[in-house]
């Protein structure tokens, strides 16, 4: 049977599902002769009343039936309805006009299967049931059977006489019997309804085991291809065992040829002596290989280590390189401080003869701080000048390491044999950094040539008159006559670093300490002294 699904025609709510089977009460009302399922969408709201007299309704207890998405009035619900009635009880009536009924398949509008057709209002009063109005004692009546019986008075006549009175009791009995037929016809659709279904399952089932016995039977032909194909094959290896026991026969027909024709033991002693050769030498190309695998072995460690060494060494090597380069840009730096450092001893010495030859005025004490305010300018400028030029013998120092290192690495590289090749990189084991590094620790030592050494901290400097030029000016001026190995660089000069604060003070407290001795006066920092000529 068709089934619809029925929706709010204002928010289009989804209500239920009906199967296409209806009664039609009036033109605005209908209800589903097979009583649906759970409709979740639908509820009943306000209080139930009686349905008005003269109608379909009349003596059932009617209530309003909503949706429940939008709340708007869907129709009635019959609460309870009296006995023999045409209305059962929790029977829904439906307003066309609030709702819409859908093919729950397709989805579209469907037309509604109307098998009756009820009047909402009776034309005429109808009597009440059990008590016919307005019928004569001697209208006819109905026995216990159901049949109608004639007037008790005209009984003996057998001609029954009905006026209009007895004919609408007469109506109002079939109105009433009416019902249970409405009843009946309600279960038979049901049950019609039920039958459907019931075939319609048993249909699915025979369909079901159609395709069952249509697969059987696909398996039943395979399975016989199957067994064919068995049997021809059986068939071969019943012919392949023929042909292999013939071959068999003719095999120990030669054997016993081979027996009768030569001894066994000599065969056999024979073979033995050729196996216990070739077993002779398999043993000794074994240890051959195992031999020249462990020569391969020592060969790729002490190539391992030299690698690693050399690559040390390119490392050093540039490293020295690098310095190097930078060595005669220091160099030449040199050079000019020391030019700086002898025009500013020749300066100090000119202030010492200036001060032994003219003692200091009145005047001069009295502008002494503003020369030992120039006295402490020009003492710091020595200073720097100084301690910048005491490098100079440890970058010639460094240049030399790195001279005499650069020859050894050169020497040491044409010397190198060069490796061996590998003849079989399968037969030899990893070989590892770790063992590499721990070769290398054995084999070479490190030179003492090649550690860096660091000229010790140069003292005080004691200027005096008469003495001779110290290290240091005479370490100058003897780079001012020589030039570089590298030759006379074109490289802009490089900004002195500064010293250290401690070597610094030192230069300073040196140069004080001369030039006190020199003038016979105490000079410090920033106090009120003279000095002649200042």
């Amino acid at each position: 049977m068709e089934t619809l699904t029925s929706k709010c025609s204002q928010c289009n709510l989804e209500l239920g599902r009906f199967i296409n089977l209806w009664t039609q009460i009036g033109k605005s009302y209908v209800t589903p002769i097979v009583t649906p399922g759970e409709s979740r969408a639908i509820t009943t709201k306000g209080p139930s009343r009686v349905g008005d007299q003269n109608t379909l309704v009349s003596g059932c207890e009617l209530q309003d039936i909503v949706c429940t998405g939008c709340d708007s009035v869907l129709g009635l619900k019959c609460s309870s309805a009296p006995v023999n009635h045409v209305l059962e009880d929790n029977q829904l009536l439906l307003r066309l006009a609030s709702v819409r009924l859908t093919n729950t398949k397709s989805r579209r509008e469907a037309k509604l299967v109307i098998r009756r057709h009820l009047k909402l209002k009776d034309p005429a009063a109808k009597p009440e049931r059990g008590d016919p109005a307005g019928a004569d004692a001697s209208g006819p009546h109905v026995n216990g059977d159901g049949n109608f019986m004639p007037p008790q008075g005209h009984q003996a006549d057998r001609q029954p006489q009905f006026d209009p009175i007895n004919l609408t009791g007469l109506q109002a009995y079939l109105e009433s019997q009416r019902a249970d037929i409405s009843r009946i016809d309600s279960a038979g659709y049901q049950i019609v309804a039920a039958f459907d279904n019931a075939m319609d399952r048993v249909e699915r089932e025979v369909k079901k085991l159609q395709d069952t016995m249509a697969t059987l039977r696909g398996d039943l032909d395979g399975n016989r291809d199957d067994v064919s194909s068995l049997k021809t094959s059986v068939d071969a290896v019943r012919k392949d065992s023929v042909a292999a026991s013939t071959e068999a026969k003719s095999l120990r027909s030669e054997l016993e040829g081979l027996r009768r024709s030569a001894p066994i033991s000599d065969t056999i002693d024979e073979l033995r002596s050729q196996l216990q050769d070739s077993m002779a030498k398999l043993h000794q190309s074994s240890l051959d290989r195992a031999s020249e695998a462990n020569d391969l072995r020592r060969e790729l460690t002490l190539t391992k280590a030299e690698l690693h060494r050399a690559k040390s060494d390119q490392a050093t090597l540039k490293t020295q390189v690098d310095g190097l380069r930078k060595a005669p840009k220091e160099n030449l730096a040199a050079k000019d401080y020391a030019r700086e450092v002898s025009a500013l001893r020749l300066e100090v010495r000119q202030l010492r003869q200036e001060t032994a030859q003219k003692p200091p005025s009145h005047a001069q004490a009295q502008n002494g701080s503003f020369a030992a305010k120039e006295l402490d300018i020009l003492t710091r400028n020595i200073a720097k000048i100084g301690n910048r030029a005491s490098q100079i013998e440890t970058l010639q120092m460094e240049f030399q390491l790195f001279r005499s290192r650069l020859q050894r690495l050169e020497a040491a590289e044409s010397s190198a044999p060069p490796a061996p090749p590998v003849r079989d990189k399968y037969d030899l084991p990893p070989f590892s950094d770790a063992e590499a590094e721990q070769h290398q620790n054995s084999s070479a030592k490190p030179s003492a040539s090649a550690q860096r050494r660091k000229r010790s901290s140069a003292g005080r400097e004691k200027i005096d008159e008469d003495s001779t030029p110290n290290k240091r000016l005479a370490f100058s001026s003897d780079v001012e006559g020589e030039d570089s190995e590298f030759g006379v660089l074109d490289i802009p000069e490089t900004p002195p670093s500064r010293g250290t604060a401690r070597g610094r003070g030192a230069t300073r407290g040196g140069t004080q300490a001369a030039i006190s001795r020199a003038t016979g006066r105490k000079v410090r920092g920033r106090t009120r002294g003279s000095l002649p000529g200042g």
